[in-house]
């Protein structure tokens, strides 16, 4: 295809989706812009002007993401039955409530305080409701390829966010910094307020069948529930024995599906007897761990070995954050047909690998170098990662899905800081970021053991994966 016809391919796909997507994407550049002109610079913060130890910056930082996280499950469910917006609203006021409160903490107990509205109330909750509702709005064949717009918008303003702070922390103007990223998430606030519409399917729409099972769409760009639930490996009970036709099997068979009250009442307990999708979120949290250093340990790590100062931090992480936005939607595109479990344990290794690279490097451009490969493997990891979450979960409850993998994205986030602050200072960096490397090792290896067991799971799926 030469490149006009791609050009024109492109252009025509970007055009389907929804309004009500790119409103969501204009809202979260101010939102995205604001976060990162205080969360890049929390560590920085607090081992500098605040005066705390590096590993009491790390234990602080991960605890407190893993305390608030838990509050994920009762999100996700918020999600389901209040539905997406109440959740993203509460998400853009607890990001606000971390820029101003971190501004005026000063000691340990107070940082405490705000780093845990943050992660129980600010970025995880923005997480769930806006992947939920992308999910609402594309169908799972496009779904991919709108993760990866977003987070590409969310790439955009984390390179803009830092550059904007690098300018500031010249200065040592920390407050000044927080203070104007809280400004910025409050023009997201009035958007979703007074722009961005409830996607939550509406039950009154799902018109029953003789078998009482709903058929047609309930939203734009979503499946009927009925098409959408995998009894066995969902572990659910049958609940008739209504004979229907399966579309992905063709023969008459028991109908095993549960009633739609019994899937809207029934908790988190189908999906923790999602063996398939626990094992995924389990490896996930591994695969994790080297990125999660990319934010706490590393700038710190970097400063002692290398000198790197907050301004350098800055502009480093502007070229981490340009990279993933200039590769992020063309990359995923590009791989949209790819095994996305396969897609997985490569961008572990890529990321795992290039950070313990940058600690044993002289510095200069070598460290831009390496900055640039990690940031490759950070733009495959969540949109691929979402999109196979997604396609597994039941319409009825896709939130708790959804919630349940932020929780385990920003859980894995959390060993990094929890465990790496820890073994910095006990080993040393270069022993710490060996760590690194050989978890990512492991998780890869660990994605490439069930990938057989995913895809057989894929098969059983109306809206499978792409395998």
């Amino acid at each position: 295809m030469d490149l006009a016809r791609l050009h024109s391919a492109v252009v025509h796909e970007l055009r389907d989706l929804p309004r009500q997507f790119w409103v969501l994407i204009a809202g979260t550049l101010f939102y995205v812009v604001g976060v990162h002109m205080a969360v890049p610079f929390q560590a920085l913060y607090m081992t500098g002007p605040l005066g705390i130890s590096v590993a009491t910056t790390g234990i602080l930082i991960g605890l407190m993401t893993l305390v608030g996280l838990p509050l994920q499950f009762p999100g996700g469910t918020a999600v389901d039955r209040l539905g997406r917006r109440p959740v993203l609203v509460l998400g853009v006021l607890g990001s606000i409530t971390f820029c101003v409160g971190f501004s005026f903490a000063h000691s340990p107990w107070q940082v405490a305080l705000v780093l845990f509205v943050d992660a129980a109330f600010g970025w995880p909750m923005f997480l769930t409701s806006t992947h939920t509702m992308i999910a609402d709005l594309v169908p799972v064949e496009r779904r991919a390829e709108a993760l990866s717009i977003i987070r590409t918008v969310i790439n955009i303003g984390a390179a803009i966010g830092p550059l904007l702070a690098a300018a500031l922390l010249t200065g040592g103007r920390y407050r000044l910094s927080f203070l104007i990223g809280a400004g910025i998430c409050s023009v997201f606030l009035v958007m979703t307020v007074t722009s961005i519409k409830e996607t939550r399917p509406d039950r009154r729409r799902m018109a029953p069948t003789a078998a009482g099972l709903a058929t047609g769409p309930v939203a734009a760009g979503t499946e009927p529930a009925a098409a959408r639930i995998d009894p066995v490996a969902a572990g659910l009970e049958p609940a008739t024995d209504v004979v229907v036709a399966h579309p992905a099997s063709g023969p008459l068979e028991p109908d095993t599906r549960p009633a739609r009250s019994q899937e809207e009442t029934v908790g988190y307990g189908v999906v923790l007897r999602d063996t398939y999708f626990l094992a995924f979120c389990a490896v996930m949290i591994l695969a994790l761990y080297g990125l999660g250093q990319i934010w706490v340990t590393l700038p710190v790590v970097l400063g002692s070995t290398q000198g790197l100062t907050a301004s350098d931090w800055g502009v480093l992480l502007t070229v981490f954050a340009v990279t993933a936005a200039v590769l992020q939607y063309p990359l995923v595109r590009a791989l949209r047909s790819t095994d996305p479990v396969l897609v997985e344990a490569v961008a572990t290794l890529v990321v795992s690998s290039s950070v313990c690279a940058m600690v044993f490097v002289p510095g200069g451009e070598t460290t831009f170098l390496f900055m640039i490969t990690a940031s490759v493997g950070y733009v495959l990891l969540l949109p691929i990662g979402t999109g196979v979450v997604s396609s597994l979960a039941p319409l009825r409850i896709r939130g708790r899905y959804l919630g349940v993998w932020t929780f385990v994205f920003l859980a894995g986030y959390s060993l990094g800081p929890l465990l790496g602050g820890l073994v910095v200072t006990a080993l040393g960096p270069q022993p710490a970021y060996l760590i690194v490397a050989a978890t990512g090792v492991a998780a890869a290896a660990l994605l490439l053991l069930l990938r057989p067991m995913l895809r057989g799971r894929a098969e059983r799926l109306s809206d499978p994966m792409p395998v």
